[in-house]
């Protein structure tokens, strides 16, 4: 079962995401804020849902950086989708390693279809290279 990790500081978002996703099929962790986000990904995970914007001053971009430089293959490796209800950030976004950028509000509907094409198109990758 792919396990996806949500970091959103608005509970009622995480809420609605992770029931969507599980939904779907997906078994889903979410976070309110960095802490232990990148410990619990080390106990698997096939992709991230991360929020840019996490209050208290936390940055879901760097989060996001790292994510991408995590000692774990597989973290490190994982498709991110972030979020944001700015458009701005999308460009410093993508910088930072994001795979997809949604701006808030989103339709369930467009989350799901990337969440399914970003782990399948991921595991199409891992089969080639094996």
């Amino acid at each position: 079962m792919s396990r996806i990790i949500v970091v959103d500081d608005d509970q009622g978002t995480t809420s609605l995401v992770k029931m969507l996703l599980e939904m779907e099929g997906y078994s889903v962790a979410t976070f309110n804020s960095v802490q232990s986000v990148l410990e619990e990904a080390g106990n698997g995970v096939s992709a991230f849902i991360i929020d840019c914007y996490l209050g208290k001053k936390a940055s879901g971009i760097d989060l996001l950086r790292s994510v991408r430089v995590h000692h774990n293959r597989a973290v490190k490796e994982a498709p991110v989708i972030m979020v944001s209800g700015d458009g701005r950030v999308e460009s410093e976004a993508r910088a930072a390693g994001a795979d997809h950028f949604m701006l808030k509000p989103y339709s369930p509907n467009d989350l799901s279809r990337e969440v399914k094409a970003l782990i399948e198109g991921r595991a199409s990758r891992r089969q080639e290279q094996e």
